[in-house]
């Protein structure tokens, strides 16, 4: 295989609109760049979840010419200091290789030997300077540590997207230029980077893309034999309990699911470009990886967010994995469906929401990726039809996830865990869409060194489901599937809390679903449970309230504000109106409950300050069951 299938077919997408607008984009990028590149090995750099502001945990505004002062786009905070200047030197690194990575395609598109000359100056910088960058770095396992880059993780995805650069201008480099890189920056690092494998974990994978990428670039059977067939390289990543049954990332974070299918992508396009054999069934389980996401995506093709990530994802967010993905795997009969994937991911109609770190390039729902590796969906014998996951409901019960969809109404639920790595204090949540419209959903985190990530968005609170006497849930267990069908599903949480078991039921109705909570409890102690549902939509008519407290100051309540409780108990009808002219009514059973109307935030945060609307129903009974039900029309 041919890293690059046909340069004329690449001019051709690189003519259509999508096309001119990407390179227009690229051309402006490297263009800044070019007068613009200069660094330092002296210099080191800092963790990326660093830079997200204090005060509202939104990414920071990234500007080329401002290394000292980072300012939150969002509420305008200024942030200053050591530890942002640092990460600022991270993210100019990354977008310095980048943009030479643009210019590499950009001299493929078009020749100027200004594009060649640009990607020998970076990429030759950082090689030529390589042993005169510190080793530096979180000092923490899994993470690693870095020379150009802070932690292990960013250094081998340095060393890929340079990889990649290189294989797409391969033939063209100047005398020796090839050679240098790979003998001063690509094999030592490579071995620096495979010390750090120690474990079944996303950083690994991307620790065996790089060390593969050079293994196979320069010829070294010993890096290729670290990379793909010794312990954690891999095959034993994605046979030693790294990829679930449900065909799921073990962390059970959607983001880094689509983070660790980046890397085994890249590993096996440089197999395939080089002849390195893989196992049939590794491959298989990689290539059904690409597909489970198109099941438990709602029908638009958003995406449920459990666990770490970012917000608001949606296939369309990692699509250039898919173009990835269309052609490794176009020699296959049933190849097809990845290049039907990436087709409807990328024409859906809504819009991409990026990632802020280790960013692919995107210009519009176009990414690079499409520009090197499209692939056109053939299937043998007949024509393509749309892939019939997205409508369906499914039960990925190794993963601990189920979806559940009718034509009106879709819930994601998560009932349990694989792991801690990763995890959030979140069993029994449940994400909610209705005709097409966000009605309840997780919010995910910001970076893990903003304030709001530990303090809020990992706790149990900021998720749709019951915390006791304040606390967060303590455990990491996996749930249970009690029954399940496509419109129902009734699971439970063993153990979520010391004698306290969760168990929840859903049921699918006619333009609605029923929900009922139950708390089952064996101990005698008394106890306070709050079953929290945090909604996206504003509230019609509010019953009467008083001002109010909660009691609780700590793992998230203390982002609560604006707290009322409802006057009135019984059945408790609420009328909501959400985007796009939806409207639904909710029906509370609250006897012998107190039920509260508050606020709490969003991820990332508005702009006028506004949050979500969340419902606190408390109950101090032994064995208390929480009952919500809705209906929803236009």
């Amino acid at each position: 295989m041919e890293y690059i299938d046909s340069i004329e077919k690449m001019r051709i997408r690189a003519d259509s609109p999508d096309g001119k607008s990407l390179v227009s984009q690229m051309k402006e990028t490297v263009a800044e760049w070019m007068g613009r590149f200069s660094d330092d090995p002296t210099i080191e750099s800092g963790w990326g979840h660093v830079y997200f502001c204090s005060r509202c945990g939104t990414f920071l505004t990234f500007d080329l010419k401002s290394p000292y002062v980072h300012v939150c786009g969002c509420c305008g905070k200024t942030m200053t200091g050591p530890e942002y200047d640092a990460s600022w030197v991270y993210l100019y690194r990354y977008d310095a290789l980048m943009s030479a990575i643009q210019a590499a395609a950009l001299y493929r598109l078009e020749g100027k030997k200004e594009y060649l000359d640009y990607f020998q100056k970076v990429v030759g910088f950082y090689a030529e300077n390589w042993y005169r960058f510190c080793e530096h770095g979180r000092n923490t396992w899994p993470s690693g540590n870095g020379k150009i880059t802070p932690q292990a993780l960013n250094e081998a995805i340095f060393l890929v997207r340079i990889a990649g650069g290189l294989e797409l201008l391969k033939g063209d480099l100047e005398a020796g230029f090839f050679e240098n890189v790979c003998n001063w920056m690509l094999i030592p690092c490579a071995y620096f980077l495979d010390a750090q494998k120690r474990w079944i974990h996303n950083i690994p994978c991307w620790l065996n893309a790089s060390v593969g990428a050079v293994g196979l670039l320069t010829g070294n059977a010993d890096l290729i034999d670290r990379a793909f067939d010794r312990k954690y390289g891999f095959a034993d990543q994605v046979r030693g309990g790294g990829v679930t049954e449900s065909f799921f990332w073990y962390e059970g974070s959607i983001h880094y699911n689509f983070f660790t299918l980046e890397a085994f992508m890249n590993t096996l396009l440089f197999a395939r470009v080089y002849g390195k054999e893989v196992p049939q069934d590794v491959e298989e389980t990689v290539f059904q990886m690409l597909l489970a996401p198109c099941k438990y995506a709602f029908s638009n093709g958003q995406l449920p967010n459990p666990n770490d990530g970012w917000p608001n994802l949606g296939l369309k967010t990692y699509s250039f994995v898919y173009e990835m993905g269309a052609k490794i795997f176009a020699g296959r009969e049933d190849g097809w469906k990845i290049a039907a994937a990436a087709k409807e991911i990328r024409e859906a109609p809504y819009h991409r929401v990026p990632v802020p770190l280790s960013y692919p390039v995107y210009a519009g729902d176009v990414s690079l990726e499409w520009l090197l590796f499209t692939q056109e969906a053939v299937q043998k014998g007949g024509t393509i039809e749309k892939l019939p996951y997205f409508k369906r409901s499914y039960l990925f019960e190794a993963s601990n996830f189920a979806t559940l969809k009718s034509s009106s109404v879709e819930i994601f639920h998560k009932f349990g865990h694989c792991t801690k790595s990763h995890a959030h204090p979140d069993k029994m949540t449940i994400e909610v869409r209705a005709l097409g419209e966000r009605i309840s959903h997780d919010l995910s985190n910001c970076g893990y060194a903003a304030k709001l990530c530990p303090e809020f968005h990992r706790t149990s609170v900021s998720h749709n489901t019951v915390v006791m006497d304040g606390q967060n849930h303590p455990t990491t267990n996996p749930g249970k599937v009690l029954s399940y069908q496509d419109n129902a599903i009734r699971t439970l949480a063993p153990s979520a809390y010391d004698e306290v078991d969760f168990s929840r039921s859903i049921q699918l109705r006619d333009n609605g679903f029923r929900d009922s909570f139950e708390v089952i409890a064996s101990g005698s102690q008394p106890h306070t449970y709050d079953w929290l549902f945090h909604v996206d939509g504003c509230i019609v008519t509010k019953p009467n309230t008083v001002l109010s407290e909660l009691g609780f100051y700590d793992n998230g309540y203390q982002y609560i504000s604006q707290i009322e409780k409802v006057c009135q108990s019984g059945i408790i009808t609420l009328e909501w109106e959400f985007h796009g002219g939806i409207k639904g009514v909710q029906k509370i059973e609250t006897d012998g409950m107190e039920l509260f109307i508050c606020q709490s935030p969003d991820n990332p945060p508005s702009q006028d300050g506004k949050g979500r609307t969340t419902l606190l129903l408390r109950s101090r009974a032994e064995n208390p069951i929480f009952v919500q039900s809705w209906e929803f029309y236009k």
